[in-house]
């Protein structure tokens, strides 16, 4: 069984990094989204999930204007979950969204904030199955 996932990653855990820090040939957008990767938190459905895959890495928002970051992650991911399982452990579609909406976006920019990198999170709720 195949589940589309949304995520609505519009708030943030940790600093943000100075991008004033960066040479000015990395102060783009395009720098910026190479230093950022999806974070999965499936570790209370591993046995659940067969497979997932990103259909959408959801950074078209992403923008750095005036040095500052802009816009926020809205990935799409596609999961395949063993029904039997899923359907004898979830009542419901938002029941495995629960279990799942820890997963984020962390930006780690090398030399900058390697230490202590940011995560785009939903502390909200925004994200939702498709």
């Amino acid at each position: 069984m195949k589940l589309n996932i949304k995520f609505v990653l519009s708030k943030g855990d940790g600093s943000m990094p100075d991008l004033g820090l960066l040479p000015p040939k990395k102060q783009n957008k395009d720098f910026l989204i190479s230093c950022m990767k999806f974070m999965p938190a499936f570790e209370d459905v591993e046995d659940v999930i067969n497979s997932w895959k990103l259909i959408n890495d959801g950074l078209d928002q992403i923008d750095l204007k005036n040095g500052l970051l802009v816009g926020y992650p809205t990935p799409i991911i596609e999961v395949v979950v063993n029904k039997s399982i899923y359907t004898e452990r979830f009542e419901n579609e938002i029941e495995f969204l629960h279990s799942v909406w820890e997963s984020s976006y962390r930006l780690l920019i090398p030399d900058i904030n390697q230490k202590d990198p940011f995560y785009f999170c939903d502390f909200n709720g925004y994200s939702h199955i498709l």
